[in-house]
């Protein structure tokens, strides 16, 4: 039964997949595939004056974006690093493994409260069944951050991975921080034109 369903959800991932393909170059159409890439490009042409017609596109350093997606979801901070992007990917590992350190501890924790409660005397389980509710509602809560975390990450190595096909610009906009020499903070936007 498990393997009838793992066939249905695969058939039902590619087609609607199949039927796109089909619907851009439609069988009853003359028009053959060379036709439409000969059309797209004097499509390109006209519009050659653009900004990012004219950039050229690096696509070694990109990757797909589905396979970004899963090395996000496999492990924290992969497909941020796959994208080139490292302190995010710091800053995603950091979050990922303390929340789910933190996930790990509460669920000690209320395993320990449940069986506390479970081996006590009469007198002293209520006091020990809130323990284990306050335990059990500090690891969902958990659990959910690290959902919610992992959702994230994984999103954002997709996305990622589709801009870095796109031309870089340069910014022309900086907001900087950092200390003057009397030992205060200084904030500074700047235009560069």
């Amino acid at each position: 039964m498990t393997t009838l369903r793992l066939y249905l959800m695969v058939i039902l991932l590619i087609l609607p997949a199949y039927g796109t393909c089909l619907a851009q170059f439609p069988p009853e159409s003359d028009s053959s595939f060379s036709e439409y890439l000969a059309h797209d490009s004097a499509l390109t042409e006209q519009v050659r004056g653009s900004y990012y017609v004219d950039r050229s596109i690096d696509s070694i350093q990109s990757q797909n974006p589905t396979i970004a997606l899963f090395k996000s979801v496999a492990i924290p901070g992969w497909g941020q690093i796959s994208n080139g992007k490292h302190v995010k990917a710091g800053a995603i590992i950091a979050l990922e493994t303390t929340l789910i350190g933190t996930y790990v501890h509460y669920r000690n924790k209320t395993e320990d409260a449940r069986n506390a409660f479970e081996n006590a005397t009469l007198e002293d389980k209520p006091s020990l069944y809130n323990n284990f509710e306050d335990a059990k509602d500090q690891r969902n809560r958990f659990a959910w951050y690290c959902a919610t975390m992992i959702f994230i990450s994984m999103f954002d190595a997709y996305v990622d991975a589709h801009l870095a096909r796109f031309p870089k610009r340069h910014e022309t906009i900086s907001f900087n921080i950092g200390p003057t020499p009397d030992e205060s903070v200084r904030v500074s936007l700047a235009y560069h034109f």
